[in-house]
């Protein structure tokens, strides 16, 4: 099992498990990369395991498929890269209780990812 895909065990517990569902999970270069997505949300979260960062952890909010062609419309990431789980996963463990709330808005989840960095 990868490094990111532990960081999502200790991120989730099983019940959520079954609402988010792995997602554009290919192999391009060298990162430790998971993602996963709530389709009824429309949300998703991509965890990226970097030991080279510089940071202990970085995260960022931002949309994909914000194109009148891309049929399932937009769907909104949260974004977790992390060189330091310990100092990552209460950041992320925060920001995702946020981001299963379908009453969360987008705008929210900027506002509190710059608050927390």
């Amino acid at each position: 099992m990868s490094t990111s895909q532990k960081f999502w065990n200790l991120l989730t517990d099983s019940e959520e498990m079954n609402d988010w569902k792995p997602w554009l999970n290919t192999k391009c270069d060298d990162s430790d990369t998971v993602s996963f997505i709530n389709k009824e949300l429309k949300r998703a979260i991509k965890i990226i395991y970097d030991e080279n960062d510089t940071h202990p952890y970085a995260v960022w909010v931002k949309k994909f498929g914000d194109d009148p062609l891309y049929p399932e419309g937009t769907v909104e990431f949260l974004v977790v890269s992390y060189k330091d789980s310990s100092k990552a996963l209460s950041v992320a463990k925060k920001l995702f209780s946020n981001w299963k709330n379908k009453d969360y808005l987008y705008i929210e989840m900027q506002t509190d990812v710059t608050a927390l960095l």
